[in-house]
């Protein structure tokens, strides 16, 4: 059997807790504005216009990132923030995830490509308890020598090339599982590779099993 590679999203995909995406809108909101200088509901409705503008936001989203550069506001700040929420109580352990990735892993090199800050995409690893099962992880800010998270964060055919070119995977060999058609499974396609919606963990799970049939 080839080699292959999966690339997996974060937010949404490996976890779905919407008490957790509740308390990151939250901060957000507030964090646009404090820096910003309105008011609570204000700040709301400026990030609902953007979701209705069809830019398939939610917290730490593309959108998000993107309304914040252009408003000149500190995404590394914002990053901080969300690293600094306490997710204990909201996530926990998903051994049925787990022993789909350990069923795919002997032929796959598992990776997560999000626009979630680093610490905090590790403190959701860990809490889920499939930390040891993934190869790297790729989030905002992200350099080395062969690749460059993008600064205004996916969608980035790009970057899903420069992950496949690390692994030594062609596109065909390369499967990315998602929650979000415009950030994650659309540039995907335009890679050429097999691309996967998933309606949260449960989906994931059921569509790794197959996978690896």
């Amino acid at each position: 059997m080839r080699h292959r590679l999966i690339i997996l999203d974060l937010d949404g995909t490996i976890y779905a807790c919407e008490a957790l995406q509740a308390v990151l809108h939250n901060e957000l909101v507030t964090f646009i504005s404090a820096e910003m200088n309105i008011g609570y509901q204000s700040a709301d409705e400026r990030l609902s216009a953007l979701w209705a503008e069809g830019n398939d936001g939610n917290a730490n989203g593309a959108g998000e990132i993107r309304f914040l550069r252009e408003a000149g506001l500190d995404v590394g700040r914002w990053g901080d923030i969300v690293d600094g929420v306490r997710i204990g109580g909201f996530i926990h352990e998903d051994t049925i995830l787990r022993a789909a990735l350990e069923h795919v892993r002997a032929a796959c090199s598992i990776v997560v490509a999000t626009n979630s800050p680093a610490k905090f995409t590790n403190a959701v690893l860990h809490q889920v308890n499939i930390a040891d099962l993934i190869d790297e992880v790729f989030c905002l800010g992200y350099r080395s020598a062969d690749i460059v998270f993008p600064a205004e964060g996916k969608p980035s055919a790009e970057l899903y090339f420069q992950i496949s070119r690390r692994y030594r995977c062609p596109p065909s060999d390369c499967f990315v599982f998602g929650d979000r058609w415009e950030v994650d499974i659309k540039p995907a396609i335009a890679c050429k590779m097999h691309a996967t919606l998933v309606a949260g963990p449960s989906d994931l799970t059921k569509k790794l099993w197959m996978l690896g049939q």
